[in-house]
């Protein structure tokens, strides 16, 4: 019975993550079209839209038209621990940067469904 129980655990814990996050890396092109969705929205600095800026961790939704990536940037001071997150959707076979800011970007206009904030661990 207690090997039972203690196999059980360990399965569940090994399958939980698996479910949990589904998301994935940006293909090549896809972090290119991510970089000039930045850099053509009006809502991030001029500095920014200049291309002075570093794309972290992009991560695109396997749950819909949907990424986010970390807008860290350079030339100048940012706070390492509250990174400007992005949220872009793909319509139209291209990525637009659709909301700018910090972790809670994706929970409020627009709210991401709740699929998409789980498959990119976006927490509200």
């Amino acid at each position: 019975m207690h090997k039972l129980f203690i196999t059980a655990a360990v399965l569940l814990a090994v399958a939980l993550p698996a479910v949990a996050v589904a998301n994935r890396a940006p293909s090549r092109s896809e972090r290119v079209e991510l970089r000039k969705a930045v850099t053509s929205s009006k809502k991030v600095s001029k500095a920014i839209r200049k291309g002075k800026f570093k794309l972290v961790k992009p991560r695109v939704s396997t749950e819909g038209p949907w990424a986010k990536a970390g807008v860290v940037p350079t030339g100048t001071y940012s706070d390492p621990f509250n990174p400007i997150r992005g949220i872009f959707k793909r319509s139209h076979g291209e990525w637009r940067l659709k909301k700018v800011g910090g972790s809670k970007a994706g929970c409020s206009k627009p709210r991401l469904p709740r699929s998409v904030r789980q498959d990119l661990n976006i927490k509200c």
